[in-house]
């Protein structure tokens, strides 16, 4: 397998997940490119400036983005990740999260740009960055109680009699967002599982 597909796999992969450890990187590259990497193998496949230049960085055998190095957060996410499964989307669909800001266009996350283009007030830049932000916020560290100071910090307004639908779409768009915690699962697809689970 050419090196190329091993950086495009761990960079998706990485931008996907948040963090995953060397050996469960192995083992999802091994069922996308049908290979037996192991991670003294995969060590020896790796251009570290490629992953650097990616915001990348390998820490006590996990991968992560540079984001969560900070106070260790890495930690926290590696404990809120414990024991859930890795979601695997298609070859296709993975690869497309070689960029940074890849975000699923969702239905949900559809409604809720379509919803702030109408009603939103503000430059035509200030609503597309608020749009950015909002975008990434919701799988990130999204809390509904900082939506209000978040539009002002933008530039922008909404009509009071709207507001209230307006929150009700970030949390449906939210709950099928696909977050670093989760694994890369929705909460919704996480709820479903549990649900089935139960049922079984």
């Amino acid at each position: 397998m050419k090196n190329k597909a091993i950086h495009d796999d761990l960079v998706a992969m990485i931008n996907l997940y948040g963090v995953i450890s060397v050996e469960d990187a192995c083992t999802i590259i091994n069922s996308y490119e049908k290979t037996d990497l192991n991670p003294g193998t995969l060590y020896t496949s790796i251009q570290f400036e490629v992953l650097e230049a990616n915001q990348m960085f390998l820490v006590n055998e996990y991968f992560m983005l540079e984001i969560f190095l900070d106070e260790f957060e890495y930690l926290d996410l590696i404990e809120a990740q414990e024991d859930l499964p890795y979601y695997q989307p298609s070859k296709k669909e993975l690869l497309k999260y070689k960029e940074d800001l890849y975000q699923e266009e969702t239905p949900e996350l559809k409604a809720l740009k379509e919803y702030i283009i109408k009603w939103f007030k503000g430059s035509k830049v200030e609503i597309v960055n608020y749009l950015d932000y909002l975008s990434y916020f919701l799988k990130d560290s999204f809390n509904i109680e900082d939506i209000p100071n978040s539009i002002n910090e933008f530039g922008c307004t909404i009509p009071q009699n709207k507001f209230e639908e307006f929150i009700q779409l970030c949390l449906n768009a939210h709950m099928h967002t696909r977050l670093w915690q989760n694994r890369g699962y929705t909460n919704q697809e996480l709820s479903e599982m549990k649900q089935n689970k139960q049922r079984s």
